[in-house]
């Protein structure tokens, strides 16, 4: 995003508010572009399908918490 903010002449992008609901990413901006706007809500869907703790693909589960996690964090956070 910064990106487009330097090379394209897009607004800076504010974040107003990022935090993590039921497992995924949520980053509210303010002054983004409809392409900023795009690149935070393919975020969020990628947020859904990547683990938390490694990166790994991972899946929405619960495990006391609303997270994303591949089955290795999952078992690690299940036993634990």
């Amino acid at each position: 995003m910064q990106s487009e903010t330097d090379h394209e002449g897009a607004p800076q992008v504010v974040a107003r508010q990022v935090k993590e609901k039921f497992g995924s990413l949520r980053f509210h901006a303010i002054q983004a572009s409809e392409r900023q706007r795009a690149m935070i809500r393919l975020a969020r869907v990628l947020s859904l399908r990547i683990c938390e703790g490694c990166g790994a693909p991972g899946t929405p589960r619960e495990t006391g918490r609303h997270a994303t996690l591949c089955d290795a964090h999952a078992d690690a956070r299940n036993r634990g």
